[in-house]
């Protein structure tokens, strides 16, 4: 398990020495919860997301010089678009190109909107927003938690416009006409899962028109 981030930053150093070009890296999930203050205070993995195949297969290939693993996917995870899995001692990277899980990908806006915590000679650390993380957590298959971490972030402030205007941008994206509702409607459920805990949604109304017209 992962409790703190700045361990994390202690291992990005080590993989920065194994680099020999620039990878820009962002994360979501747990390990951005740890960044936030949010969640259950420990992670088991970090949600990796690369812009291109280039920078993936560089920060790859500095991890397996580190020592770690490739791990066979859960089935658990099928729904997940994983490049790859890689584990040694208490750290697990899930690493991604570009896609998450079909119908969320690293937007310009993401990218726009994630904060820097680490720049070294090769490797740059960003962590996602609270808005994207909400997103990202409303097609997990982890739902319960899902839903206690979305409140915890909530709590911490989110602009609900920036959480609509992904959210149509996230369906623009995606070139799959079922999918784009799909997306969607999950985000719906989302909203039904948090009004069920006394959690207000000011864009519910917007939401739904979005899904009305897909």
């Amino acid at each position: 398990m992962i409790y703190k981030f700045e361990d994390l930053k202690e291992l990005f150093e080590k993989i920065n020495e194994k680099l020999d070009e620039k990878v820009s890296l962002f994360i979501i999930g747990g390990a951005a919860l740890l960044h936030h203050g949010v969640g259950k205070g420990y992670t088991k993995d970090v949600d990796v997301v690369f812009e291109n195949n280039k920078q993936f297969e560089s920060y790859k290939n500095a991890l397996e010089k580190l020592g770690f693993t490739i791990m066979r996917k859960p089935l658990t995870f099928d729904k997940l678009d994983i490049f790859a899995m890689l584990e040694k001692d208490e750290f697990r990277f899930d690493l991604f190109v570009k896609t998450v899980i079909k119908g969320f990908c690293l937007s310009k806006g993401m990218i726009e909107r994630s904060e820097k915590v680490l720049e070294l000679k090769f490797l740059k650390v960003h962590i996602c927003s609270k808005e994207d993380i909400v997103i990202f957590k409303s097609l997990s298959p982890d739902r319960q938690n899902d839903v206690e971490d979305s409140i915890d972030l909530i709590k911490r402030g989110v602009d609900w416009n920036i959480i609509y205007d992904e959210l149509k941008v996230q369906a623009e994206l995606c070139d799959d006409k079922k999918r784009r509702k799909e997306l969607i409607w999950y985000f719906i459920e989302r909203i039904n899962d948090l009004e069920s805990r006394n959690v207000s949604v000011p864009v519910k109304g917007k939401v739904f028109e979005l899904f009305d017209q897909l």
